[in-house]
């Protein structure tokens, strides 16, 4: 976002750490993490380089996950994790790579906090109801699945039934296969569109992205994701009333989502609402007291207050 790139370059950081950002800006995840690794030990903005450490390391986890690559994901996940552990959907990435690895306790564990993190967190909740299947637990199952139809409107109704009936019937067999049916037909469209709109947006084409990202949130309206991301599109294009507009209600969906918060809070500030924009970083950081962009608007705004 504009003000926040002013906030980066603006500040009196070292040539590495500059460079680091650049790298990531570009998508050179391992030559940013090459530059920061030997920047933690330092005092100076260490809680600048943790979080561009942990952004690039998740990237790098997305990019191993993708290719196949188990356990350098898990690596990559768990070092995001231990420098930031707010992150819902590492966590879920995590569970479903225990999951394939047979650790069913960790793959418990790792889904729970993601939707400790974001209880509307639809991939989380369908992916608990079927580790419940795999421990035999299918009444608890049953519940996840019918919370995962509270969140979204992105399920087949027929499969769905089908499956509750043979639950009923303990034909649980018949009743698994009819949920994966009922679940996966449309999200992977969701991260289709996501995908295209992503790609609209590095060619400058903000209208498409924009498109592309409302009809993913037409088709998972309580996503707090999905709402943040066409927040940035519509802030890319400039139009910051309906940028505010989508963090505000990615919020109201997940109230710890601190990126749809800082989001709010530099758009605040581009607007000049700085009262707004310190009441909204002063939210920040009550959930994360060492949130480091926080940390550092939060401070300049107060000496100009």
């Amino acid at each position: 976002m504009g003000y926040l790139r002013t906030l980066v370059e603006g500040s009196r950081l070292r040539k590495p750490l500059r460079e680091a950002i650049r790298f990531y800006n570009a998508g050179r995840f391992e030559e940013t993490v090459e530059l920061l690794e030997p920047l933690q030990k330092e005092k100076a903005h260490r809680k600048l380089v943790a979080f561009y450490l942990g952004e690039a390391c998740r990237a790098l986890g997305d990019n191993y996950w993708w290719r196949g690559e188990g356990e350098e994901a898990i690596a990559a996940y768990r070092r995001v994790l231990a420098l930031c552990p707010s992150y819902a959907d590492v966590w879920l990435h995590l569970a479903r790579i225990y999951k394939l690895k047979g650790w069913p306790g960790k793959a418990r564990e790792a889904v729970g906090e993601a939707l400790k993190l974001n209880p509307h967190y639809f991939e989380a909740r369908v992916e608990s109801g079927f580790l419940y299947c795999k421990e035999r637990d299918y009444s608890r199952a049953l519940q996840e699945f019918h919370r995962a139809t509270e969140i979204t409107s992105f399920f087949v109704p027929s499969h769905y039934d089908y499956g509750v009936a043979m639950f009923r019937r303990r034909k649980y067999r018949q009743g698994m296969a009819a949920f994966a049916a009922a679940f996966r037909t449309k999200p992977d469209r969701v991260k289709l569109l996501c995908t295209l709109a992503s790609e609209s947006l590095r060619g400058g084409e903000v209208d498409q992205a924009i498109a592309d990202y409302k009809a993913a949130v037409a088709a998972r309206p309580k996503y707090a994701d999905l709402h943040n991301l066409l927040g940035l599109a519509f802030h890319e294009k400039g139009t910051l009333g309906n940028a505010l507009r989508e963090f505000r209600r990615a919020i109201r969906l997940s109230p710890r989502y601190l990126k749809a918060r800082l989001n709010l809070a530099f758009c605040l500030v581009e607007l000049r609402r700085l009262g707004e924009a310190r009441a909204e970083l002063k939210r920040v950081l009550d959930l994360d007291p060492d949130q480091p962009m926080a940390r550092e608007l939060f401070g300049r705004l107060m000496e100009k207050a």
